[in-house]
């Protein structure tokens, strides 16, 4: 997902693409817009945030990772939320770029690792690049306030549904019984029916069944 300006008070602007690949659709990916409180201010100007990542499940101890590469943030509603959600990604790659200039910084981290490794991307073999205004942005990014200990995975709404058997239940009473459920897209099903962000939706479909929205349309657990 992608960070850039501030389009409020404390909050900034992002851009996420999840895959769909624990749905059944390789290859696939779904696109949203959202805000998260961020304490912007003049030094980040001009700077985007590319972090690339997992969710954490609830048994992930983000102790094990490197505190830079454990972001926690708060998704407000945007096209397809349907309500503040918390999260906390364990990221593998980040990218910090700056308007108008072609070199900028990375970071990449996979489990096992003791170390994010950083490097600068865009110097041209055998030439002298500018690295300032990356390795600014890196420290930038090692800096920005999201160390602090935050919010547990798991949100209010994607707690509604404790079990499997919970999950199940609601998807029999609330979908199931529906006249339109054949044909009813992903949104209205998670939104409408179970009450619950599509995301959320697909991410408890992940844990507990169906395997993909088809399957889930028809009841087979």
């Amino acid at each position: 997902m992608r960070l850039s300006e501030p389009i409020g008070e404390s909050v900034v602007g992002g851009h996420g693409i999840a895959s769909l690949a624990p749905q059944g659709k390789l290859g696939d990916t779904v696109g949203f817009d959202f805000g998260t409180t961020f304490p912007w201010d003049s030094q980040y100007d001009g700077f985007y945030f590319e972090l690339c990542g997992l969710i954490a499940e609830p048994d992930t101890a983000p102790a094990a990772c490197p505190p830079e590469m454990v972001y926690h943030m708060t998704m407000e509603p945007g096209p397809s939320l349907d309500g503040p959600e918390d999260v906390v990604l364990i990221l593998r790659t980040v990218r910090v770029m700056r308007q108008g200039v072609p070199i900028f910084g990375r970071g990449e981290w996979e489990p096992g690792r003791a170390k994010v490794e950083y490097s600068h991307v865009g110097v041209t073999p055998g030439e002298r690049g500018d690295t300032r205004v990356a390795a600014e942005g890196l420290r930038l990014f090692a800096n920005i306030p999201h160390k602090k200990p935050g919010p547990t995975p798991g949100t209010v709404r994607e707690q509604r549904y404790k079990s499997a058997e919970a999950w199940r239940a609601a998807i029999r009473e609330k979908v199931l019984t529906k006249r339109t459920v054949a044909t009813a897209p992903d949104y209205q099903i998670a939104k409408d029916w179970l009450d619950i962000s599509t995301a959320t939706m697909y991410r408890t479909m992940a844990r507990w069944g169906p395997n993909t929205l088809e399957d889930l349309r028809n009841g087979k657990f």
